[in-house]
């Protein structure tokens, strides 16, 4: 079972080894080893448009959006959000 989960990992992932193992002496005791690779598929930025006003001398509203190209360095992840927040002074 573990020679087939290599050998359909190591298709699908040309990265080398991917899952080693052994055995002590059959007391039920193994170790299994992975790589995994954790370079960035892309790099990512974002950019963001805010607008601040004041309500009075004590509070003050902040409102932005913002948009993600390439999200968490994956390749074609895109995110946008808005925030409304308040801010005492």
């Amino acid at each position: 079972m573990i020679e087939d989960y290599r050998r359909r990992w190591r298709s699908a992932h040309h990265s080398g080894p991917v899952l080693s193992g052994g055995s002590d002496g059959g007391d039920g005791v193994s170790t299994c080893t992975a790589n995994i690779d954790l370079t960035p598929a892309a790099g990512g930025y974002d950019v963001e448009l805010g607008w601040s006003t004041a309500f009075d001398s004590r509070w003050s509203l902040r409102l932005s959006i913002a948009h993600a190209v390439n999200a968490a360095h994956s390749a074609g992840v895109h995110g946008t959000s808005g925030f409304a927040t308040p801010v005492p002074r």
